[in-house]
């Protein structure tokens, strides 16, 4: 590629991102705010959770990296709740009872929510799972790209350790 199409390139990527974000699959700016229901039986909304850190990790219990990736959400569920950090593990489009059994077999506590339509998932431009989000404590969307350590490594800074 020449010079003046990479140039245009990049404007074109500042542009769509509005120059103030990292490329990333995700919106960047102000998480989209949801309602939905939990393995419990209540609601979570997420503008009710402002001031807390929230993890988003979409998954389901048919994809195995998602099911490799739970203990470590359960871990920082345990690890980092008295600093105001809520672990959500977002469901995508499974049947309640599975998730349920999933949930009980494994002795998980964290917060199951269902995302049964998967329009939670598309807001947060979810893709492929498992996929993480951190929503810091004013509501902005940090997306982790990478694994477990990368969201733990995220949620360190944003709790200031």
């Amino acid at each position: 590629m020449t010079k003046r199409v990479l140039s245009l390139v990049l404007i074109l990527l500042v542009a769509i991102t509005g120059g103030g974000c990292r490329l990333q699959p995700v919106t960047c700016g102000q998480a989209p705010d949801f309602t939905l229901h939990s393995l419990d039986g209540g609601t979570i909304t997420l503008d009710d959770l402002e001031g807390q850190v929230v993890v988003l990790d979409f998954w389901a219990v048919w994809c195995r990296p998602c099911v490799e990736a739970m203990p470590h959400l359960q871990r920082l569920h345990e690890r980092y709740a008295d600093q105001g950090v809520m672990v959500l593990a977002i469901n995508v489009e499974e049947d309640r009872d599975d998730v349920a059994e999933f949930i009980a077999d494994h002795g998980y506590a964290l917060t199951v929510l269902f995302d049964s339509n998967g329009r939670v998932a598309d807001a947060y431009g979810v893709v492929g799972i498992p996929h993480t989000v951190v929503v810091d404590r004013e509501g902005e969307v940090h997306y982790v790209p990478g694994g477990p350590d990368d969201v733990e490594d995220t949620l360190r800074q944003l709790v200031g350790e």
